[in-house]
């Protein structure tokens, strides 16, 4: 310690003994070795997640076709009443007006 001057203490010493937040500490090479492993694991997940998407922008339609099936098969499994039908009818047609201002 030259000068006088305390020396900084380390993310080790700010976990035992509590240092108020936003105080200045120096990394341990174990704490940044954790940091970069964490980062490193939030990357590939990032990338497994962006594999697993389906793009439903391309000219496939395939994607859509099948939703739409979907949606056909549960509108028959849940129209069991008049009053479920009408609901139905008034969410498929809002969401036709929207399908068409999608393209604006």
């Amino acid at each position: 310690m030259a000068f006088g001057k305390k020396k900084k203490p380390t993310t080790d010493d700010a976990k035992k003994t509590k240092l108020p937040s936003g105080s200045k500490v120096r990394s341990t090479q174990e704490t940044a070795d954790a940091a970069m492993r964490k980062a490193v694991e939030k990357i590939s997940r990032t990338e497994e997640f962006k594999k697993k998407t389906v793009t439903v922008y391309s000219a496939d339609f395939s994607t859509i076709d099948d939703t739409i099936e979907d949606i056909k098969k549960e509108v028959r499994k849940q129209g069991v009443s008049d009053y479920a039908c009408k609901g139905i009818y008034i969410i498929l047609q809002d969401s036709l007006k929207k399908i068409k201002l999608s393209q604006n």
